[in-house]
């Protein structure tokens, strides 16, 4: 049951206003009710799975609690990590081994395993595993209620794909009363219509052009594999950016509070600032779980220490993201990026002061948003033979389309004629343009207080024009479009 399904549409309401009028002690067992209820929508694999690595957790929690120690810690990590790592990455592991003896000249016969992937693994696991983590660190002390905690990895806003949230931020929500408070829930649909918006009008339609692209790249080239690439950065952010609003819109109508996790993050003029407003939820995991213990451990090492840190960090977000060579080279592209960053501190700084302060900020800017776009054909890729072929044709082709613009005077004309082929009829792709810029000029008024809030100081007028604006759009153009899986659902 995805968020942007009519049966959630439908369903949600009556058991928000169910679960907002029952009695403080009834509303924990009627989430946990309700989000696998919802959870059984995506089948009773994933609702199995889901219910034995919570149990396990909530057990291993309350052991940990009695007497820990790193040996203990380790041996509870396993047996949580265990079902992702065997799930996700078994068949990885034997068609890499069987590929690097085809290498070397070694014909390798490997099994492979027949397993569907729960929905939502990846996420909750991680979720489970900081809560061990932080009990052992005396962060938190261990849940003796095992309702109140299978809502810290079952609770349905963020079961799909997170965020991804801490013991010591939600639990103590679930043990709080919910009441109905009009200011709160208002908010909240609010928040859900604009996550509505990102995923039905812009991220599916940018879909229509991105998927025919990469179905056959063979057919583009320059240009239109440049824009290609920045549509398709689009559709990511404006995707899982919408799933996120969703979920946080949602659970704010329920009364609860979840991370953002999203900050602009096209607006950064660095790798590390560009990473501190994506994905927000799993940076700070990666940041407190992978690269602060492994610094640490080496601190010794001086620089090399926050080097170490950083690839381990990104290595681990690129096969979190999924069991291919492409998610392993897109991390590890991440990773270097940033130790670049960190290596090359002083003389950037030198460098800001001979260049003026805004040429700096726009080629800052420029550059990231470059990489980014770039390093995603790695995450959109089937494979790296894929991304290859796409990259090529992109860097090959860009000297011909050039001089073609360049003969051309840049006209609006000679830009039309090196995207003609794109497989999406121009209006579509006008209306998606204009939805991106409406939506981020809306994030840029709302940078220093969120828009929704910007909004509330207009006229009546102003905020229901705009209110109309968007469920029109959702309604009207959103209806045209066929994808209703969100990306980050398959990791």
């Amino acid at each position: 049951m995805l968020f942007d399904s009519l049966a959630f549409l439908v369903a949600f309401p009556i058991f928000a206003a169910l679960f907002l009028y029952a009695p403080a002690r009834l509303q924990p067992p009627l989430a946990l009710l309700g989000s696998l209820a919802a959870c059984v929508s995506f089948g009773w694999v994933t609702c199995a799975w889901l219910i034995v690595l919570t149990v396990l957790a909530f057990f291993l929690g309350q052991s940990l609690g009695r007497r820990s120690s790193g040996a203990r810690l380790a041996g509870a990590l396993l047996a949580v990590l265990a079902p992702l790592l065997v799930l996700k990455y078994t068949n990885f592991a034997l068609t890499s081994a069987q590929a690097a003896g085809a290498w070397l000249g070694i014909a390798l016969q490997v099994p492979h395993l027949y397993a569907v992937l729960p929905v939502g693994i990846s996420f909750y696991t991680f979720v489970a595993a900081a809560y061990l983590i932080d009990i052992h660190l005396e962060r938190v002390a261990p849940q003796t209620n095992l309702t109140r905690f299978a809502l810290l990895t079952a609770f349905y806003p963020k079961f799909v794909a997170g965020p991804i949230e801490r013991a010591g931020r939600f639990l103590p929500q679930v043990e709080a009363p919910k009441r109905f408070d009009y200011a709160r829930i208002v908010d909240g649909i609010r928040i859900v219509g604009s996550g509505l918006f990102k995923k039905l009008v812009v991220a599916d339609r940018l879909a229509i052009v991105v998927d025919g692209v990469y179905a056959n790249p063979t057919d583009y080239r320059g240009v239109a594999l440049v824009l290609t690439s920045v549509l398709y950065m689009f559709q990511l952010y404006y995707d899982f950016c919408g799933y996120s609003e969703i979920a946080v819109g949602t659970a704010r109508i329920l009364g609860y509070e979840l991370t953002w996790n999203f900050n602009r993050p096209y607006a950064a003029r660095s790798i590390s600032d560009y990473w501190r407003r994506w994905h927000i939820s799993l940076t700070s995991w990666l940041f407190d779980y992978v690269f602060a213990p492994t610094a640490a451990a080496l601190r010794s090492w001086k620089s090399g220490a926050v080097v170490s840190g950083l690839m381990c960090a990104f290595l681990v977000s690129g096969l979190w993201h999924g069991a291919k060579w492409t998610f392993v080279l897109y991390g590890a592209m991440h990773g270097v990026a940033l130790c670049i960053e960190y290596l090359t501190a002083r003389p950037r700084k030198r460098l800001k002061q001979w260049v003026p302060a805004r040429l700096y900020a726009v080629l800052a800017w420029m550059l990231i948003f470059g990489f980014v776009a770039s390093v995603d054909v790695l995450f959109r890729a089937s494979d790296i033979a894929e991304a290859g072929l796409y990259l090529r044709r992109l860097v090959t082709g860009l000297p011909m389309d050039l001089g073609f613009l360049l003969e051309h005077r840049f006209t609006p004309s000679a830009f039309k004629a090196l995207i003609a082929g794109l497989p999406m009829p121009k209006t579509e792709l006008l209306i998606a343009v204009v939805a991106i810029a409406g939506v981020e000029l809306a994030a840029y008024a709302g940078r220093r207080q969120p828009f929704r809030e910007v909004l509330l100081t207009q006229p009546v007028w102003v905020r229901w024009a705009v209110y109309y604006a968007v469920a029109a759009s959702i309604l009207y153009l959103g209806a045209q479009n066929a994808a209703t899986v969100f990306i980050y659902q398959q990791f």
